[in-house]
């Protein structure tokens, strides 16, 4: 193998194990959802860090108005680059004492589902629905 070779094996390698770190503009927000916050200081900020295939999700998103149904419901896709091998599934927490299915699609889409503490209900205006969780991207 000649010297030129091994550094472009070297360098694709490497790639693979490349830390990117995106932001809450890199995140894109269905209609009647924004991010809790937009500060940089504050742990609500929706972000994403992917690390070889390994991606981190944190922050949170809000409801942007009241929402009159219950159900799964689209709130926005992670950042492009960040999508998982399939789709993934996470019990989070939500305002209050609401719990909800965090979906993940593997077309990079999230969901919420079954909003609420004993029975669905309606996600609330500026509910706070936290994206944390951790999964493999493709």
């Amino acid at each position: 193998m000649t010297s030129k070779s091994l550094l472009k094996l070297l360098a694709e390698i490497l790639k693979k194990f490349q830390f990117e770190e995106y932001g809450h503009a890199d995140f894109t927000y269905a209609s009647g959802f924004k991010p809790y916050s937009t500060s940089d200081a504050s742990n609500e900020t929706p972000m994403a860090t992917k690390q070889g295939n390994i991606v981190t999700l944190s922050g949170a998103f809000a409801k942007d108005g009241a929402q009159s149904s219950a159900g799964d419901i689209d709130i926005g896709y992670v950042p492009s680059g960040c999508e998982p091998a399939h789709e993934v599934r996470f019990v989070a927490h939500g305002s209050g004492q609401s719990v909800f299915l965090l979906y993940i699609r593997k077309n990079g889409s999230m969901a919420v589902g079954r909003y609420g503490t004993t029975t669905n209900t309606a996600i609330p205006n500026n509910a706070w629905l936290n994206i944390s969780c951790t999964y493999i991207a493709y």
